[in-house]
């Protein structure tokens, strides 16, 4: 409400002389916030009234503004420069000042920012930048004060931003492996951020191949997973289950601990892989004697690494080793092993025939075999056979030296009344000597 407050002025304050700024003896309790006017009016000794002097709009204000620092908040790192504040009244006089303390050097510091009229103004002030923004130093680390003082001369209590980092700088990710169009049959992962990550998610994401319902596979990073630095060949604390045969996309994207997003670096074409091929001899068995090199057999998928290897043995002799490795991609399907080499086998060996890979995923294959494979390239031969040439007989008993077993054998009587064949059985296909007897299979000969 209005009112009037009469101020006596009395001993020392009557002379007649300059007086400094002071506090007048009989001051009336004025009310904070309230606006006044002041009428001054004296007489001299003599009576003579004084000229008239008025002052107006005089605002009484003892009260301190207060200001708040919003954003940012203190030991954070902060991607952007502006700030977010409060003023309880408009302030006359303001700043904003930076005090470097560590982190990356910054030799120009501190920086002090003078608040324009418009940044002085009471209220909240959100995401400003300042007229006055100094050029802060990432990665520095910086106290942040405001302080300010109102029309009356009242200052604020200043408000502070302890450990305040800037990043201005989105983390750049990189997948080192896997790569474009691999296979692959784990789930190892191998990459390398640019700085120390607040988040991240690497995401499988089907494209192809075998179904996978569950796709997109989310994978958060945790720990140090997430540390600045090149990570692994490692497998995921949240790796996902994968789908083999299935064809997938990684993406991975990232933020900062500033709250920077990085671009989404990708890799395509991911084959997921965990069945071994399989590898199969169509020809020939084992434990057979043969004159061939050939080897027929079916591969289920492309394989990589190809080895055959033929291990052969012979008693009082050095072992025969020879290593065939395919320097190219065997594509799937029926091969003939002559197609791609021909082994130099040594006569009268045993060998053990071995076929192993792996395909593109590096799985390997169960290795395809053949035991006792004997390579004969010497014709048998008979000798020492009875009756000799010329020889008058009036029996049927025939003997002869045969220098291997044979698989199969026949001796013919020619004669004037025609030819007999009588095919050899049993023990009578035996290497060795063979004492003249009666023959399994002979019949009545024509004489």
């Amino acid at each position: 409400p209005d009112s009037s407050h009469a101020m006596i002025l009395t001993g020392d304050e009557l002379r007649g002389e300059e007086f400094p700024e002071g506090v007048i003896t009989n001051a009336p309790t004025l009310v904070d916030g309230s606006t006044y006017n002041i009428s001054y009016i004296a007489f001299d000794p003599a009576g003579n009234e004084s000229n008239h002097i008025l002052v107006e709009n005089i605002l009484y204000d003892i009260t301190k503004p207060e200001v708040a620092i919003i954003y940012p908040l203190p030991r954070s790192i902060s991607r952007t420069s502006a700030v977010t504040y409060t003023l309880s009244e408009e302030l006359f006089e303001g700043q904003f000042k930076w005090r470097w303390l560590g982190g990356i050097e910054d030799t120009l510091a501190p920086y002090i920012s003078i608040l324009s009229e418009e940044e002085r103004t009471a209220g909240e002030h959100v995401e400003i930048l300042l007229e006055n923004n100094p050029l802060v130093v990432e990665n520095a680390l910086y106290m942040m004060t405001i302080l300010g003082r109102d029309r009356a001369g009242n200052k604020t209590e200043p408000a502070f931003v302890q450990g305040l980092q800037y990043d201005f700088t989105p983390p750049e990710l990189t997948i080192i492996s896997p790569q474009d169009g691999i296979a692959i049959n784990q789930k190892n992962v191998h990459y390398v951020n640019s700085e120390l990550l607040e988040t991240a998610q690497m995401i499988w994401q089907w494209t192809g191949g075998e179904p996978d319902n569950n796709s997109p596979h989310f994978v958060n990073l945790v720990m140090d997973e997430l540390q600045g630095d090149e990570i692994g060949p490692i497998v995921l604390s949240n790796s996902p289950d994968l789908v083999d045969g299935a064809i997938y996309s990684l993406l991975y994207v990232a933020l900062d601990p500033a709250g920077n997003q990085s671009d989404t670096t990708r890799k395509v074409d991911i084959l997921f892989d965990v069945t071994p091929p399989k590898i199969t001899i169509t020809y020939p068995s084992s434990n057979i004697f043969t004159t061939e090199t050939k080897l027929l057999f079916d591969s289920s998928e492309d394989i990589y690494n190809f080895i055959i290897k033929w291990n052969g043995t012979r008693i009082g002799e050095t072992d025969n080793l020879i290593l065939y490795e395919n320097p190219n991609v065997l594509n799937a399907g029926s091969i003939n092993s002559d197609d791609l080499f021909i082994p130099e086998l040594k006569d009268g060996y045993n060998y053990t025939i071995t076929l192993s890979g792996e395909d593109r995923a590096g799985n390997l294959s169960t290795p395809a075999e053949l035991n006792d494979v004997k390579i004969d390239l010497t014709p048998p031969e008979f000798t020492s056979f009875s009756p000799l040439s010329s020889t008058f007989i009036n029996h049927m008993n025939i003997g002869w030296n045969l220098s291997e077993d044979i698989e199969a054998g026949s001796l013919e009587f020619i004669s004037s009344g025609g030819t007999q064949v009588v095919d050899l059985s049993g023990e009578e296909k035996n290497m060795g000597e063979r004492i003249p007897n009666f023959l399994d299979n002979v019949r009545i000969l024509v004489i």
